[in-house]
């Protein structure tokens, strides 16, 4: 399967390399914290407040904002948010507990709607190393809805997934609500997840590396017997699976070869006469 996987990984590899593009685009640390010093200090007067705005105009469908250390939103691209307090969403919370320096990557389900949103975060520290706050950097669009769709499509071969560090599932589900549910927040809690997600806890977040997982036998989230496999990412500190049926597996893996090798068979006879015809034309010339 480890093919079949890889190809999922460069989707959703391409995906974010565009998006971190975006994001340091517009990421000014220098600017960013003297926002942040000024907004607290009634001493100190801003001029960094339009330069920031005036940066977060070149991109488009995200939202963006800064927060400060107490987690009040100081900044932000629609000005709707201004004011609000997220030190106390779980999603903060756990940010706050666990995450470093460096850029992290989220799916996270959205609280009005049955979808879930990328958000990249990055913590923001003075000289002396002080925690002055957060730059948020939210995408909640097609473009994210096409991915997922896209990761978790193996057609009916298999079933493919992604789980956060929370063990969220973060694609679409047709074991939840049944054929064509949408996105669902359900905890995928199976002997691989266990695994994937202790592999990742056991990496250093400097490496970005990608580790595939056994082949292996267990109960799934949506409790049947299934032969599946992981790929552990651990940049973005996500798990991805795909899993068959047990009882369905050599049949449908098979047929899933099968029908790869006719297609590919027929691509090559057909490039093989495109060619012989264009060779043909030429000599008559």
């Amino acid at each position: 399967m480890d093919s079949i996987l890889r190809e999922k990984i460069d989707l959703i590899t391409n995906f974010i390399e565009e998006e971190e593009r975006e994001f340091y685009q517009i990421y000014d640390e220098d600017l960013f914290l003297e926002f942040l010093e000024s907004n607290q200090s009634s001493s100190k007067t801003s001029y960094s407040k339009d330069e920031i705005m005036n940066s977060f105009v070149i991109v488009e469908n995200k939202s963006l904002g800064l927060v400060n250390s107490s987690g009040i939103i100081v900044l932000d691209n629609n000005n709707g948010l201004i004011g609000f307090n997220v030190s106390t969403y779980p999603e903060t919370v756990k940010y706050l507990e666990v995450a470093g320096p460096e850029l992290t990557y989220r799916i996270l389900p959205h609280p009005l709607e049955n979808t879930f949103y990328l958000l990249l975060n990055k913590k923001i520290y003075d000289k002396n190393g002080t925690y002055e706050g957060i730059f948020s950097y939210r995408l909640l669009d097609d473009k994210l809805e096409i991915l997922l769709d896209k990761v978790g499509d193996f057609g009916d071969f298999a079933e493919g997934y992604l789980i956060n560090q929370e063990y969220i599932l973060i694609t679409p589900s047709t074991h939840v609500f049944g054929e064509g549910a949408g996105r669902v927040i359900q905890a995928v809690n199976t002997s691989n997840s266990l695994e994937c997600l202790n592999t990742l806890s056991g990496l250093g977040k400097e490496n970005n590396e990608i580790i595939f997982g056994e082949l292996n036998e267990y109960e799934s989230y949506w409790g049947e017997k299934v032969i599946g496999q992981y790929v552990a990412m651990n940049k973005l500190n996500w798990c991805l699976f795909v899993e068959i049926e047990k009882d369905n597996f050599f049949k449908k893996y098979f047929e899933f070869l099968i029908v790869k090798e006719i297609f590919g068979f027929f691509m090559v006879v057909f490039l093989f006469v495109l060619f012989g015809y264009f060779k043909y034309e030429n000599s008559k010339t």
